[in-house]
């Protein structure tokens, strides 16, 4: 299966998930580094303020990567490991979260990080496993994790901006 495959079928399992959690899907032109816009809706109407922007990372294989140009280009990052027809295991991360498991683990401090802007890695066996999945699974999302997520997401970004209103779950 190609990369493009991968990345379509991800976008469908997450599409599911929002729609499951009752999260409306915008439709319109994307922007550069946003793969999906999630918006939630009071009583089928968009409420003011409440898009997330969405980057999706997809692999068959549990692949992390965090690239700094994404930095306030989406609100949310969504990986999507062990990808196929039938599932995928979703974690969304805010960039600042992501970022931070790289920092705890030293990643931000090599070449790739400093200089070629970006880190990528298998997650692996052993102990590096037991590891990252430890420090993801508060992140690992259903439908019902997913739209709490949105709905953080959406309620810090509107106290940043102080006229976007706050949601409940």
């Amino acid at each position: 299966m190609h990369n493009f495959d991968i990345k379509q079928l991800a976008k469908r399992h997450l599409e599911h998930q929002l729609r499951e959690a009752g999260i409306e899907i915008d439709t319109s032109p994307l922007e550069p580094g946003v793969d999906l816009i999630a918006i939630l809706g009071s009583g089928g109407k968009p409420v003011r303020g409440a898009k997330c922007l969405i980057k999706i990372g997809a692999n068959k294989r549990d692949r992390f990567s965090v690239i700094r140009k994404w930095k306030g280009k989406a609100d949310l990052l969504v990986y999507a490991w062990n990808v196929s027809t039938t599932d995928a295991d979703i974690y969304a991360l805010s960039y600042d979260e992501a970022v931070a498991l790289l920092e705890e683990r030293g990643h931000t401090e090599t070449k790739s990080w400093r200089v070629l802007g970006g880190y990528y890695l298998d997650v692996g066996t052993g102990k590096t496993r037991t590891w990252w999945t430890n420090h993801l699974s508060p992140y690992r999302m259903d439908a019902e994790k997913l739209r709490e997520k949105i709905i953080s997401v959406c309620n810090s970004r509107s106290l940043d901006s102080e006229n976007g209103p706050t949601m409940e779950a």
